[in-house]
């Protein structure tokens, strides 16, 4: 049975939901009152689970320090009219209970809803639009999001480029038009044109910043020390990835560089919204999140091949909304800032800065045609979504 992690009061609520129809977060979206007659118990668990995430970092004002929360409320809202938004939403939830309770049911059911949305999301595509655009965009990111295989998501990277591009005419009555500005910007998909040797000498150049990556990670290991010891082992994790990548990464075929990368690749989409409910907005809460992301964008230059431009183009809002709570926010606020949080956050500022210059400067990449020939991964597979690693 897969665990979805029920407690007495969402089964109260999803109770009340099945009888009256009302959607306990109206906060978020005005869900039709058909949804729950049409949905089984266990997948509008998933719903609620997503959307009592976004809901509880809303009331904190921590939603934009993820990559994902913030848009919650749109997906939800075209959710509930586009069945396979709602699929690849549901997926998304089902992916990280797994995720927290390392069970293989539940791991097979967002595999089980990933399959259903990538089938409705072909027969979308056949038909593509300015009307269905948002709807097949949203759904493109959420299954972008969770999936695992390089060929399989190289191929939505690629897909979800193209949908962006054709977006360009009407992206101004698009609800991610935001998004479909920023990502113009910076490239989305693998720069499989820029040739190997080029790769090389772009990784051996700058692995001397993973040493000095360890060496900024292990000042905040040890500001965190007399903080918070979750918040510090969160950060040694980072120092032995990094460490790891270090030493593995050159001698490693791309699909191999791309695996390896999957733990931080997990961390960035869940990591963050479980330190945003334990420690909220706290400084060393951000501070951790920071260089998380921080991370994301140093692997960039040396991963260029395997889309790590994309994880980092998704990781400098955060960033930045992070510098704006600690640099700004604390001009209106009775509390003195640590100085030394301050202080370790320039290392992620910088991070930030030279990724924007990079982008800017880098070879322009034409995208494939989106033809996406689904092929389901294994179930094995699915382990390094329920192992946190």
């Amino acid at each position: 049975m897969a665990d979805l992690m029920w407690t007495p009061e969402i089964e109260a609520d999803i109770a009340r939901w099945k009888l009256t129809g009302i959607f306990p977060f109206l906060n978020l979206c005005a869900c039709p009152l058909s949804i729950p007659a049409r949905f089984s118990y266990g997948d509008l668990r998933l719903f609620y689970h997503v959307a009592s995430i976004s809901s509880e970092l809303d009331r904190y004002n921590s939603s934009h320090f993820t990559l994902w929360t913030w848009k919650v409320p749109l997906f939800l809202r075209i959710a509930v009219v586009y069945p396979y938004v709602m699929h690849a939403l549901l997926a998304l939830a089902a992916t990280h209970l797994a995720w927290l309770t390392k069970c293989t049911q539940t791991a097979n059911m967002a595999y089980r809803h990933r399959g259903a949305a990538m089938k409705s999301l072909q027969k979308a595509l056949s038909v593509f639009c300015p009307k269905n655009s948002d709807a097949v965009l949203a759904a493109s990111l959420l299954l972008s999001w969770q999936e695992s295989n390089w060929c399989g998501w190289t191929q939505l990277m690629h897909g979800t480029s193209s949908i962006i591009i054709a977006m360009q005419l009407w992206k101004n009555e698009s609800e991610f038009g935001d998004f479909i500005a920023e990502q113009s910007i910076f490239p989305t998909v693998p720069l499989s044109s820029i040739s190997c040797t080029n790769i090389e000498r772009v990784q051996w150049r700058d692995l001397d910043a993973l040493e000095r990556a360890c060496v900024q990670l292990q000042k905040v290991e040890i500001y965190l020390e007399t903080k918070d010891v979750v918040l510090q082992h969160s950060i040694r994790q980072l120092i032995e990835f990094i460490k790891k990548v270090r030493n593995f990464a050159p001698s490693r075929t791309t699909p191999q560089r791309f695996e390896m990368l999957d733990p931080l690749r997990i961390w960035l989409f869940w990591r963050p919204v479980a330190i945003l409910q334990t420690s909220r907005d706290s400084p060393p809460a951000l501070l951790t999140l920071a260089h998380l992301y921080a991370m994301a964008i140093l692997i960039e230059p040396l991963f260029p091949e395997v889309g790590a431009a994309y994880f980092g183009s998704l990781s400098i809002g955060p960033v930045e909304r992070i510098e704006q709570m600690l640099f700004y926010g604390i001009q209106n606020s009775s509390k003195d800032l640590d100085s030394e949080v301050l202080s370790l956050m320039r290392y992620p500022i910088d991070m930030v800065a030279s990724f924007r210059r990079r982008m800017l400067s880098r070879p322009e990449v034409t995208p494939l045609p989106f033809i996406y020939d689904y092929n389901p991964i294994t179930f094995e597979r699915l382990s390094t979504w329920v192992t946190p690693y």
